[in-house]
């Protein structure tokens, strides 16, 4: 068995949610011996309009919830969860518990990424100072991204550091992806301000060094 990180278990877990609730919408049980491409494209049609099935029957929801309402989801999104799926399918044949592929001959939509825009020290600088006192939390998420930009660091990163991940005035972690694969720790000095903000969070869930939300919810 391969190991996979924690990241990863979590977006096969929606994925499987996702799967179940395709099952209950449609009233089938999904087989690997006879699940078709048409079944795969009927998959992304509902994994695309979610949200519209969530209006129609929120009991399905009850059944298999997730931690927020459905959204209309991206190409990207949509993208990714297929593409676990078709990984999760390969698996089933190559372990020899199915012969049937329903991924053959059906093409992933390929993810699509804008060009980046990166904000300035004083665009950063005037997030950090703006007054958010009337939202408390999204104050907090503030103050999360501008470490986050003070670090550079991967989001998946970001979220697995801990307050031992603090270091001699600077923080440490291993890069869950590396150029060769191999692991690498990464130590980044702290400034004063990357200081500040963890001063104002001592006291987290668990040994987290921030107050973490969701990651979904986060990049929103």
């Amino acid at each position: 068995l391969h190991k996979i990180s924690e990241g990863r278990k979590a977006h096969y877990k929606v994925l499987k949610r996702a799967l179940q609730r395709y099952e209950l919408y449609r009233d089938i049980k999904l087989d690997a011996d006879t699940i078709s491409k048409d079944t795969i494209r009927d998959i992304e049609t509902f994994l695309k309009d979610e949200k519209s099935v969530f209006d129609l029957h929120p009991e399905i929801y009850e059944k298999i919830p997730e931690s927020r309402k459905p959204q209309p989801r991206g190409i990207n999104t949509v993208s990714g969860i297929l593409s676990r799926f078709r990984t999760f399918c390969l698996w089933m044949v190559n372990e020899e518990k199915t012969t049937n592929n329903p991924f053959k001959g059906f093409s992933i939509d390929g993810e699509v990424y804008g060009t980046p825009f990166y904000i300035s020290i004083e665009e950063r600088n005037n997030l950090y100072n703006f007054d958010l006192s009337e939202r408390p939390q999204l104050a907090i998420q503030r103050d999360i991204f501008i470490f986050h930009c003070l670090i550079g660091c991967r989001i998946g990163d970001l979220y697995s550091l801990t307050k031992s991940s603090i270091i001699n005035g600077g923080v440490e972690y291993i890069a869950r992806k590396t150029k060769e694969g191999h692991p690498v720790t990464v130590r980044v000095p702290l400034n004063t301000t990357a200081k500040e903000i963890l001063s104002r969070y001592p006291v987290n869930d668990g040994e987290k060094l921030l107050p973490f939300i969701a990651e979904q919810n986060y990049n929103k």
